[in-house]
């Protein structure tokens, strides 16, 4: 190579050395910059969206209607479960990867609920109440932690429940019911593509309104007849479309799915609510204490143990848990509001398998298995020589939920599950009791969140 040739190489090469010098620290610093803003939020969660839901639903009640001296009519058996539906709109504001946001949302309810008057021992052409829920609305801010295509939240604010109470005593009557209370709950929502949301979420709401029924109601004259809706549990599923949806920068493609295998332990907390029925008569129609009014709603605590397998995206399992339960429903003898029995539940268990789809670092599955409810019936009047009823109840569970992994051992779980009993325990030898009696506990209603221990 000639002495000219290689003096032209060098001063090339020196050139390019200066032009990377020179450009390398601005396009280091500033494509740094974009690409950890790009991956510190993969998905746009800002801005508005709209979306509907489907679920299920507990309304817990209580009151009385008694017309006369001798026909009483007990409200508190107007609790059940119904199916829920109806549509949400929001907007989400973003910073970094904490969330604010405020929805709206409008479901109407199938809960259609009817009382006969002492009922278990109603006779032909007594009175029927019944209780129609219309709607259930509410308005909320949310709070939540965003991790990229998984978004976690607490709500919190303002439902209102309308709906219709209606007699066939003294020719009919009718009133309306409207109530208003706070609310609150928890989700979670995942991104399943730029602008689709997937959530699961469940909602507490408490009223405990009395309406009141003396005048106009039927027949009634008693002043302290009325009629409160104390508590309505909601679990239910939605889907939201984002406008705002595109990515800062789709890293998502091919995310590795986290290892959900392996033994699992956790604890929860949330709420729940029971439907029972039933009669106990120690002597005559007279003395009726109607069963389906002693349920109640309240809050529960448990623990939660599993195992899973996983193939790919698909993972199966088994989980067992256990809640300890606030349920202390009390419910009265027909003619006397004094005279009463009690209900004490000590625990519900479920065992059930769970099959679900991992993608990224969120489950989402459905789980269905064996529950079991035990507690007992307390009587502190003496109805029936004083002596307590324990009962022990089997039926079936069903559910879904969605679980997010925070890190390679922790997740956050949010979970409804929907029990179906049907069961009944003899009362007919207690206390004189008449032949016939009975308490059943024919569903429940469990929402929880909580957090699972990984062991793999």
């Amino acid at each position: 190579m000639s002495g000219q040739g290689l003096k032209n190489k060098l001063l090339i090469s020196a050139a390019a050395v200066a032009i990377l010098s020179y450009a390398s620290p601005s396009f280091s610093a500033d494509s740094q910059l974009q690409i950890d803003e790009r991956l510190a939020s993969s998905h746009d969660w800002s801005g508005p969206y709209l979306g509907f839901h489907i679920g299920i639903n507990g309304v817990n009640s209580e009151g009385d209607f008694q017309f006369t001296t001798s026909s009483y009519t007990n409200l508190g058996a107007l609790d059940g479960f119904g199916l829920i539906g109806g549509g949400h709109i929001g907007w989400n504001f973003l910073e970094d990867d904490f969330l604010l946001g405020i929805e709206g949302d409008l479901s109407f309810l199938d809960f259609d609920e009817t009382v006969n008057e002492a009922e278990g021992f109603a006779a032909a052409g007594e009175s029927i109440t019944s209780f129609d829920a219309d709607y259930l609305a509410s308005v909320r801010g949310r709070v939540g932690i965003v991790d990229d295509d998984v978004l976690f939240y607490a709500t919190a604010g303002v439902a209102f429940l309308g709906g219709d109470l209606t007699t066939t005593d003294g020719g009919g009557g009718s009133v309306e019911v409207d109530v208003a209370g706070p609310v609150g709950g928890f989700g979670i929502e995942w991104a399943a593509s730029n602008n689709l949301r997937l959530r699961t979420e469940w909602l507490y709401a408490s009223f405990e309104k009395n309406v009141g029924l003396d005048g106009g109601f039927g027949i009634g004259v008693q002043t302290e007849d009325f009629f409160e809706v104390d508590d309505i549990l909601t679990f239910r599923a939605g889907v939201s479309w984002n406008f705002d949806g595109a990515p800062v920068f789709d890293i998502n493609e091919d995310e590795e799915v986290h290892d959900w295998a392996g033994l699992f332990l956790g604890g929860y907390i949330g709420a729940g609510l029971l439907d029972t029925s039933g009669a106990f008569d120690t002597t005559d129609s007279d003395s009726t204490i109607d069963l389906g009014g002693i349920s109640d709603a309240g809050i529960l605590g448990g623990g939660t143990i599993g195992w899973n397998y996983q193939l790919d995206n698909f993972v199966a399992g088994i989980q067992a848990d256990i809640s300890f339960i606030d349920w202390d429903g009390v419910t009265r003898e027909a003619n006397s509001r004094v005279d009463r029995l009690e209900l004490e539940t000590d625990y519900v268990a479920t065992v059930r398998g769970r099959l679900g789809y991992a993608d990224g670092d969120l489950l989402v599955y459905g789980t269905a298995g064996v529950a079991f409810i035990e507690g007992e019936l307390v009587d502190p009047t003496g109805l029936s020589t004083g002596q307590n009823v324990d009962f022990s109840e089997t039926g079936l569970a069903y559910g879904a939920g969605m679980e997010w992994a925070v890190n390679e051992s922790l997740s956050i779980q949010v979970e409804g599950l929907y029990l179906d009993f049907d069961e009944s325990t003899d009362l007919s030898n207690i206390g004189g009791g008449d032949a016939g009696n009975a308490f059943v506990v024919e569903d429940g209603l469990l929402a929880k969140v909580g957090i699972n221990w990984s062991f793999n």
